[in-house]
């Protein structure tokens, strides 16, 4: 956050709760305040000289899947899960309510706009409650009375979200809701904020929804998040335990091709990969959406560049 003018050309830097940064820039301690949900945006927009700045953004948020907890680690129930799951709504819900058009995301390396993009989820995995049952069908569960049973167990989920994060509670909320039309019923399990990651890298969790940062360079940025496998609690950044072998060998062409064409059509190869695997679902991008002061110039929302370009040109406008 940046902090308030403290004298010409200075400013005063502060560190903030998240949970309180919408009062401290209505306070005048901080001149700007990202904002991911409409509790925050709207409270920042009514302090005076108050404006609101939104870009794309490269963080997409998902549902991600334990591969090693059941009954997630059955890729028939991860794709029920991905069919029942309303992802236009949970968009719209997310980011209109902060002036931005809704976008969803559909593909597992490629934010929308990026050259190459493709819908792989809307066009493999639709939203369509009637397939979702279907693929708990084939999964050997039975409906009766409202309830999914198989071998005598009833079909149960849960999110882990951490407590006092509204974007990640909202998102797990409608998730909850979406799963509960097939009659899936869902728990949210609140953890310690700084417990969050380390039971998702330790493998406590069944379904977990979060942000992962896009970049400049994608296709080699996803690989670590897909493949190899990994066990929970070992080194790596493949949280869903989840991968194929077929991965490796198509990121290493992805890595070496030089035309950005036939990269794209390996990075096609990849996606339809990890739609039969399912590791997790992209849900849509979040904006960068922030409320800044009027008179703070060269600090706010941008796509690749971070909230500023260059810090020696951040400051105050008379």
């Amino acid at each position: 956050m940046v902090g308030r003018q403290a004298g010409a050309g200075q400013a005063d830097l502060a560190v903030i709760d998240q949970g309180q940064q919408a009062q401290s820039f209505a306070n005048g301690e901080i001149n700007a305040v990202e904002t991911q949900d409409v509790d925050t945006y709207t409270a920042a927009l009514k302090k005076s000289g108050a404006k609101a700045e939104n870009s794309g953004g490269l963080t997409f948020s998902h549902v991600m899947f334990n591969g090693t907890a059941d009954p997630v680690s059955d890729v028939g129930v991860r794709k029920a899960v991905a069919q029942a799951i309303n992802r236009d709504l949970i968009a719209k819900s997310a980011n209109e309510p902060l002036g931005v058009k809704a976008t969803t995301d559909g593909n597992w390396i490629y934010m929308p706009g990026q050259k190459g993009y493709t819908d792989t989820v809307g066009e493999k995995l639709p939203y369509d409650q009637a397939a979702a049952k279907k693929d708990l069908e084939a999964a050997g569960w039975t409906n009766a009375d409202g309830a999914w049973t198989k071998d005598g167990k009833q079909l149960k989920l849960s999110i882990i979200v951490p407590q006092g994060t509204k974007s990640n509670e909202l998102r797990a909320q409608q998730i909850q809701a979406s799963l509960k039309q097939i009659d899936v019923p869902v728990t949210l399990d609140e953890v310690p904020t700084g417990e969050y990651f380390t039971d998702i890298m330790n493998g406590k969790y069944e379904m977990a929804t979060f942000g992962y940062q896009g970049t400049l360079f994608p296709v080699s940025s996803a690989e670590s998040l897909f493949y190899p496998q990994q066990k929970p609690g070992s080194d790596g950044q493949n949280y869903s335990f989840i991968s194929d072998d077929r991965l490796g060998d198509l990121w290493k062409q992805a890595n070496t091709e030089l035309d950005p064409e036939k990269r794209i059509k390996i990075v096609d190869q990849i996606n339809n990969v990890l739609a039969e695997i399912l590791p997790l679902v992209p849900i849509y991008p979040y904006p960068n959406v922030y409320v800044v002061d009027k008179n703070l110039a060269n600090f706010g929302a941008s796509t690749f560049m971070g909230i500023t370009g260059d810090w020696t040109k951040v400051g105050f406008t008379k």
